[in-house]
């Protein structure tokens, strides 16, 4: 086995930015970027979602993207509204086949409303 060089400990595994070279070159804190980058901060503001996309050198669709991301989170109380209506709407296509025996699923696939009269 050859000794480790300084060499060898710059080489790396994985090819692009670490974590904290995106960070730093944004402007904004590590543990704010790792809070983004795992899900746990939903609404950053249009200036940091802006340093974002000039660190990664985004193109223009990109970063479009990345507010699409941002846009697409919603709030729990808002998820379970939108349940409720879909719910509301799974019942009436069963409700619209019969006397047809009919079910609808979740993609988890528990069954969300069924007829089989």
């Amino acid at each position: 086995m050859e000794p480790l060089t300084n060499a060898g400990a710059n080489r790396r595994r994985v090819a692009g930015l670490r974590r904290e070279e995106v960070a730093a070159a944004s402007g904004i804190s590590v543990d704010h970027y790792t809070r983004l980058e795992q899900g746990r901060e939903t609404h950053p503001s249009d200036p940091v979602l802006d340093a974002l996309a000039r660190a990664l050198q985004l193109n223009v669709d990109a970063s479009e993207h990345l507010y699409r991301l941002r846009a697409a989170t919603s709030s729990p109380r808002s998820a379970r509204g939108d349940e409720f209506i879909l719910g509301q709407r799974m019942a009436a296509l069963v409700e619209a086949v019969r006397p047809n025996p009919a079910y609808a699923l979740e993609p988890s696939r528990h069954r969300v409303e069924g007829a089989c009269r």
